[in-house]
């Protein structure tokens, strides 16, 4: 099974994935991109209304598989 890396970046501070998570495919690490970022959003809403936040998802090999943007904007 193949090894995905969701590199975060919050608010222009990037934290690398040097774990990674296995799952079946570029589609389901795309999925999980969106589920993260917006499990990131909500934890975040409540405490600073504004941030930025972008995973980067990356295969083992390195390649760009996908990116999740979410400018959060509370008024």
């Amino acid at each position: 099974m193949p090894r995905f890396y969701f590199d975060l970046t919050l608010d222009g501070k990037p934290e690398p994935d040097a774990e990674g998570v296995e799952l079946d495919d570029a589609n389901a690490a795309r999925a999980e991109a969106v589920r993260a970022a917006t499990d990131i959003a909500k934890d975040y809403a409540g405490k600073h209304p504004n941030h930025d936040l972008m995973i980067r998802v990356r295969s083992e090999e390195r390649q760009r598989v996908a990116t999740a943007r979410l400018p959060l904007r509370v008024e």
